[in-house]
């Protein structure tokens, strides 16, 4: 599967010669020709793992605004901005006909190419960066359940996911609630998309009584679908992330109570995974 780049450059027919170069290194290159429509491009597709920056182009989508000499620093940080809005590292470089003029200023922040004749350096260091990030060195560790996420699940749950995974060791309770909550959410997720595949129905068709749809779900799956034992794994998952995440279901008085650490969260992560290698294995078959 290619991964996708953002290439921000006004000149179009480059655009479109480096985005055939880009298909060899095994790159889908997205293109925009100004900083804000890339900027859109990053925040509406979280799958994009890099960027390449010109060194001069506009910063708007106003035609008449000149390219601008400034462009680098406005980028850069615009990056960093959506870094710290997303929780993610975006990595990027500067590709440009003039690199003397940026090597000294950039020094220690970002690589920076010659057009035109650099694009295997260019590519090469934009593999290593990528295979740096934390998010793909969790996705390698992962890659049989990230195999069947791909197929069956969008960029948002692909996130979710990998965040939880790099924080299997956080102790502190705030980010542990906060993970439960996530974990429940992801569930919820799963549960729907194989009612969908699995049982044939619609997941809204399970709303009536007092139960939650993802527990009506879950009811008829153990009839069908889940072996007992996953089952009471899901339903153990779900009750924690609703007790003890920012759901926070009520806990009845005089209940002993779950103190979540980081060995509760692990737990209910690692259940998360048993039931999508489960449920989305291609010789998973439901019960006759």
């Amino acid at each position: 599967m290619s991964t996708r780049i953002l290439l921000i450059d006004d000149d179009e027919n480059y655009s479109k010669l480096l985005q055939a170069e880009a298909k060899a290194f095994g790159f889908e290159l997205a293109t925009a020709w100004n900083l804000a429509d890339g900027a859109d491009l990053l925040r509406s597709n979280r799958n994009i793992k890099a960027v390449i920056l010109d060194g001069r182009c506009h910063l708007t989508s106003d035609r008449q605004e000149p390219v601008r000499s400034n462009f680098v620093v406005h980028a850069i940080e615009q990056i960093r901005e959506l870094e710290d809005e997303y929780n993610r590292v975006i990595p990027f470089c500067v590709n440009t006909e003039t690199p003397d003029e940026f090597k000294e200023d950039l020094m220690g922040i970002a690589e920076v190419f010659l057009k035109n004749k650099d694009h295997d350096a260019l590519f090469r260091h934009l593999k290593d960066l990528i295979k740096a990030l934390p998010a793909t060195t969790v996705r390698e560790a992962y890659a049989d359940i990230f195999e069947k996420t791909d197929k069956h699940f969008d960029d948002e749950f692909q996130e979710l996911l990998v965040r939880v995974l790099l924080t299997m060791e956080m102790s502190d309770k705030a980010d542990i609630t906060t993970g439960l909550g996530t974990l429940r959410l992801l569930l919820e997720n799963v549960i729907d998309e194989a009612c969908r595949q699995k049982l044939g129905k619609e997941p809204d068709s399970f709303r009536f009584g007092d139960k939650s749809r993802t527990r009506q779900i879950l009811e008829t799956m153990r009839q069908q679908v889940l072996p007992i034992e996953l089952y009471d794994s899901a339903v153990m998952l779900y009750r924690i992330g609703s007790r003890y995440g920012n759901h926070q279901d009520p806990v009845s008085t005089g209940t002993v109570v779950l103190r979540p650490g980081k060995y509760t969260y692990q737990r209910c992560v690692f259940s998360l995974l048993e039931l999508i290698d489960f449920l989305f294995s291609e010789n998973m078959q439901p019960k006759s």
